[in-house]
């Protein structure tokens, strides 16, 4: 009893620590606050209560292959606030985050050396690695106490409305929203964090590849996501359609999508008075939207300003 309190705990602490790195790195979105990541947890402690099997499961992973088990909590942690932004019911957010937690348990049959290849997959390694939902869902079926919406993501998490996921090739409605909910924050946490055969990508690089993939999980599910995170974090340099570029200084909660920004060029490229536009006000003025994110590289610029301060703009 006291090990399964203590094991308890322990996954608190670390589902805590996934939620703070992830807050810290802006993955989660303007969303999500501290408060509401806490009261994630305090979701996930209460649906991971009484699946002692389940635990020991994690723990293994955990012990074998600690990069998918900080992967998980992630994934975890990104289904119970998209699921919430989404308005899922208590009952299926507790059974999503349960199976978001364990959605990979089947890698525990996945040899290591192609979990960890630094190099593309050879096809039958890759046949290989599209075992593992079916190898988790029989693994944690045995066990007799996991829901079955919490089943259901272990073993579909990888099925595409369009037909186009394994194991089953399930489309449609086949597949609980819950599940779609874990597939699009598996995909977005896996893009956003640095792997073995590659670095990080931003999550402004993540939204592009997931709208352009969005047929595949549902293009009005992609849109929420979208929303849910807020498209274009503090920072984020971008190019209006008017072909101006400009600096996001502050998003906001009911226009993520038309955030105030600093205008740093004309759309003929030379450098302007720094003047602070609000988009929203301008949504439907033609120029005044965002057409993309740019690297600032891409554009001849070092450095941009982090806030409307008179930061100085550094012109390569």
């Amino acid at each position: 009893m006291a090990e399964g309190v203590e094991r308890g705990l322990a996954q608190r602490r670390a589902l805590k620590r996934a939620a703070q790195t992830m807050l810290d790195t802006g993955r989660l979105g303007l969303a999500v606050s501290v408060d509401s990541a806490w009261a994630c947890v305090e979701t996930l402690a209460t649906a991971s209560a009484g699946h002692d099997a389940a635990s020991l499961w994690l723990d293994e992973l955990q012990a074998r292959d600690p990069a998918t088990h900080v992967h998980s909590l992630n994934v975890c942690l990104m289904t119970l606030a998209f699921g919430r932004y989404l308005g899922l019911d208590r009952d299926e957010l507790e059974q999503a985050a349960l199976g978001a937690l364990l959605h990979d348990i089947g890698k525990l049959h996945t040899p290591l050396d192609i979990l960890n290849k630094p190099g593309a997959l050879s096809s039958e390694e890759f046949a290989v690695l599209r075992r593992h939902p079916e190898d988790g869902y029989r693994l944690l079926r045995e066990c007799r106490q996991l829901p079955p919406i919490a089943l259901s993501v272990v073993r579909d998490h990888h099925e595409r409305v369009d037909g186009s996921g394994y194991p089953r090739g399930l489309c449609g409605s086949r597949i609980h929203t819950a599940v779609m909910v874990t597939a699009v924050a598996d995909v977005y946490e896996a893009i956003t964090s640095d792997r073995c055969y590659r670095s990080a990508m931003t999550p402004q690089q993540a939204v592009r590849i997931l709208q352009a993939g969005a047929k595949h999980y549902g293009r009005d599910l992609i849109q929420e996501f979208v929303h849910f995170l807020g498209v274009y974090p503090d920072g984020s340099l971008v190019e209006l359609t008017s072909g101006a570029l400009a600096v996001v200084i502050r998003r906001q909660r009911l226009s993520t999508e038309a955030p105030v920004v600093l205008q740093l060029r004309e759309p003929d490229g030379t450098v302007c008075d720094h003047r602070l536009v609000d988009l929203a006000l301008l949504e439907n003025v033609p120029g005044w939207q965002i057409k993309r994110t740019v690297e600032p590289a891409e554009v001849g610029i070092d450095t941009v300003p982090a806030a409307a301060d008179g930061a100085e703009l550094l012109m390569a």
